[in-house]
């Protein structure tokens, strides 16, 4: 699942330090349902989308514009070949972000709203 929409949800989980924990830990076991167990992980989930809903959007804008993402008509998103400079990341959130990656893969955008509780972005 590499759709756009999906974006509005990497910072809000990969920020928040009871999320990042459990995806830094990520397996090949563990799915988005089992991220729901523990409702610390999720508390005040749609607030922070909205929260970082202008920092998402300023990202991706600065990806595009460093020809580091490519976004497609179908709205995947793509890497375009750039590499960004992680030194600049928080800890353990480049971890994270893969380990939430592997937690979307199997699923389509909507159902990882509904799972996760999101009403809207």
């Amino acid at each position: 699942a590499n759709n756009l929409l999906l974006s509005y949800i990497v910072l809000p989980l990969v920020l928040y330090p009871e999320s990042r924990a459990y995806l830094t830990n990520a397996k090949s076991s563990s799915s988005v349902r089992s991220l729901s167990k523990e409702k610390d992980r999720l508390y005040g989930l749609q607030q922070r989308i909205q929260d970082y809903k202008a920092l998402t959007n300023e990202c991706l804008q600065n990806a595009v514009n460093l020809t580091a993402i490519r976004i497609n008509d179908d709205l995947s998103v793509a890497p375009a070949g750039y590499n960004l400079d992680r030194a600049a990341c928080p800890e353990n959130t480049i971890k994270a972000s893969k380990g939430l990656s592997k937690l979307f893969s199997p699923y389509e955008v909507v159902a990882i709203y509904r799972s996760l509780g999101v009403k809207r972005l």
